[in-house]
């Protein structure tokens, strides 16, 4: 047993490991006011305007991804907040897509990952000839639609 005082010398890392994702998430949205948002979102070289809603749109396609395991055509109801400038810089560099997709969480993902300087070109190097192979796939992870509206052409043209 340890005494309250040894908590207080514990590593930040070491209690982060024992939280779920979800709950991190919250943790962050909810430091908003102590300064830890802003050291975080400094560290990342992005906004603390974005990093939360980011960070919370990357729990629900994680959990998405381990519970339903489909996300094609499925609309995103809390999309991830972008400044306008990356949405149309990625936009113009790699695909058209919808605010309430899972792309746009993909570009957040990437967004994120090209500023904290984790890596370079995500999108381009793993996720778009993924997309580029498979076109009906591309068109459900863009542009998600109920069913009755998305194109005849396009599930024609998938099938060619």
């Amino acid at each position: 047993m340890y005494l309250p005082a040894s908590y207080d010398r514990m590593p930040i890392w070491v209690a982060v490991e024992v939280l779920s994702f979800g709950c991190l998430s919250r943790m962050i949205t909810a430091s908003g006011e102590s300064g830890v948002l802003d050291d975080m979102a400094e560290s990342l070289n992005t906004s603390r305007a974005v990093l939360p809603s980011q960070v919370r749109s990357f729990v629900y396609l994680r959990n998405r991804c381990s519970h339903y395991g489909r996300l094609w055509n499925t609309a995103v109801t809390d999309e991830p907040a972008m400044q306008k400038n990356t949405r149309r810089r990625i936009q113009r560099t790699y695909r058209p897509f919808d605010k309430h997709s899972s792309y746009q969480i993909l570009a957040a993902l990437h967004d994120l990952a090209t500023r904290a300087g984790l890596r370079e070109d995500w999108l381009g190097t793993v996720i778009e000839p993924l997309l580029q192979a498979n076109p009906l796939l591309a068109y459900g992870i863009a542009t998600p639609r109920k069913y009755g509206e998305m194109s005849r052409e396009v599930l024609i043209d998938a099938h060619l």
